[in-house]
């Protein structure tokens, strides 16, 4: 088996995805530093610049060998793992921390193997909305027998909508694709 269709997986996935995007920022002529070296920092993973431009960019991996639900070939990513605050819309998804970085980029990047990614490449601001959408059909409604959803991982599929039956759930799941949309593997807006 090449190195290149090694499965990521455990630990190491966050460190693959950072050094994915760090590899596609270096492509379009960015001089990028992580920020990570010494533990995880607050808020952002990467900071890239080129031609006196400045992103702090936070990255999210996810093992694309299944969706959450347990089916296979459909891309997806997730935008973090949700608390009880983001539910209630106390804090938002990214730039949680008061902290010295803050992401003004975020992107979200699909791993199969080391070849095989895609990303969302989006600004903080439109990577919020859409996390706070995908929050709003995935834990702001509540379960079948009328209890709240607890908090856990919040993700999206990037090819098609998750079908659902409840035009408030449905409305939510539309919006978060009308932003996400541009973003696809959209690294030309940097």
């Amino acid at each position: 088996m090449a190195e290149a269709d090694l499965e990521v997986d455990g630990p190491a996935l966050g460190r693959i995805a950072e050094r994915l995007v760090a590899n596609e920022l270096e492509r379009l002529g960015f001089r990028v530093t992580t920020l990570n070296r010494e533990g995880n920092s607050d808020n952002a993973d990467l900071l890239a610049a080129r031609e006196g431009t400045v992103y702090q960019v936070q990255v999210k991996g996810a093992n694309n060998k299944r969706l959450p639900n347990g089916k296979l070939d459909d891309w997806w990513v997730t935008y973090g793992f949700c608390t009880n605050e983001i539910i209630a819309q106390q804090e938002p998804m990214f730039n949680r921390k008061k902290a010295f970085y803050h992401a003004n980029v975020v992107v979200l990047v699909a791993i199969r193997n080391l070849r095989e990614y895609r990303c969302l490449v989006m600004p903080v601001s439109e990577a919020e909305s859409a996390a706070q959408h995908a929050v709003d059909h995935g834990y702001r409604n509540l379960k079948a027998d009328g209890t709240p959803k607890k908090p856990h991982i919040v993700w999206t599929q990037l090819d098609k909508p998750r079908a659902r039956q409840d035009k408030s759930v449905a409305s939510a799941i539309a919006a978060e694709y009308a932003l996400i949309e541009k973003y696809r593997d959209n690294w030309k807006w940097l």
